[in-house]
């Protein structure tokens, strides 16, 4: 829990190096689904802007939406922001608001724990 009702969970590789951090409301141990309200663009960016500081993602390279098809739900819709070292994937929930951020560190510049 990084707020209330805000949880990060993180995927690591071999010597301990975080290769993912998904960014979601609180599930109480569930599975993460894209329903609900979801959570503020702001809020999101705050967190990852302390997880993940401007520093650590390297320069930035472009952004873009992703109009994917997830079935059963449809439910894949968002956008991104690619910088050197870090893709941040944004799944789009109403009125400006996103169900979950997705933050992957490239193959080759897997981050080292602090």
């Amino acid at each position: 829990m990084v707020r209330p009702d805000v949880e990060v969970t993180a995927t690591y590789a071999a010597g301990r190096r975080v290769t993912e951090l998904l960014i979601a409301p609180g599930t109480s141990g569930g599975l993460i689904k894209s329903r609900g309200n979801g959570l503020s663009r702001e809020s999101v960016d705050t967190i990852i802007d302390e997880l993940v500081p401007l520093s650590v993602r390297g320069k930035y390279v472009i952004a873009g939406f992703a109009n994917l098809i997830c079935l059963p739900a449809n439910n894949c819709q968002g956008s991104e922001r690619i910088y050197e070292k870090v893709t941040i994937y944004y799944n789009a929930a109403p009125e400006g608001r996103v169900y979950y951020a997705d933050v992957k560190w490239n193959e080759k510049t897997v981050a080292r724990p602090q």
